[in-house]
């Protein structure tokens, strides 16, 4: 019997999955975090995720925490190492890339500098004085590369992917969410009155006339 084409391309592969050997992983499921002496069909949630809710503290520099922040972290680790061995490098390439990492750290040029290299940016921002200046300014904003309340970019369409469109997106906040800036607990206070510290601490670095007012109306 002569099989169609999809079907003994199908025979091929499952002829090679064999069963695995003790030595192998079996799942890509980290089942240390599970609670198993919950029933899935009683609490799934919990016996998904019960033991590492319970054992897992949110690192004090995060907001939150889990498989994809510790990612993002193990990433920038990796891209920190490959930048501090690209100093000094003799391939163009990688040393424009360890020339950039070394002028980021050089910490006493910056306190030199002090805010000589933002003057451009932080005068036009001074001069801002309607809403058209303003929306003009949020799309220079996103050509060099600094966050604005709007952001602008292209990409495929989610849609349809054989097409290309303009997507459209509105910042975050300071805080994680709207909450924290109605939290009337003592704990919430206490956040907002940091928050509000931090920010102006931010606006007198940046030189602002008035940086404790300036901060208030955020």
């Amino acid at each position: 019997m002569r099989l169609p084409f999809p079907t003994l391309a199908l025979c091929v592969l499952l002829s090679g999955c064999g069963a695995p050997r003790e030595s192998e992983p079996v799942s890509g499921i980290d089942r240390a975090g599970m609670n198993t002496a919950v029933q899935p069909g009683e609490d799934f949630f919990e016996y998904a995720n019960g033991t590492w809710l319970r054992t897992t503290e949110i690192p004090a520099d995060q907001t939150a925490w889990g498989s994809f922040t510790m990612l993002q972290e193990q990433n920038l680790e990796q891209l920190h190492a490959i930048a501090r061995e690209a100093v000094g490098a003799s391939d163009p390439d990688h040393a424009r890339v360890g020339g950039l990492h070394a002028s980021f750290m050089d910490e006493e040029q910056i306190a030199r500098r002090g805010l000589e290299p933002l003057a451009v940016e932080l005068d036009a921002i001074a001069k801002l004085d309607d809403h058209p200046a303003i929306a003009a300014y949020f799309g220079h904003a996103g050509v060099i590369g600094v966050g604005a309340p709007l952001g602008f970019w292209v990409s495929q369409d989610a849609r349809d992917s054989s097409r290309y469109i303009l997507y459209l997106e509105q910042a975050g906040l300071g805080l994680p969410d709207r909450d924290y800036y109605f939290d009337d607990s003592e704990r919430g206070r206490l956040v907002l009155d940091e928050y509000l510290a931090f920010l102006t601490q931010l606006l007198t670095l940046a030189a602002h006339p008035e940086p404790a007012a300036a901060a208030a109306r955020t």
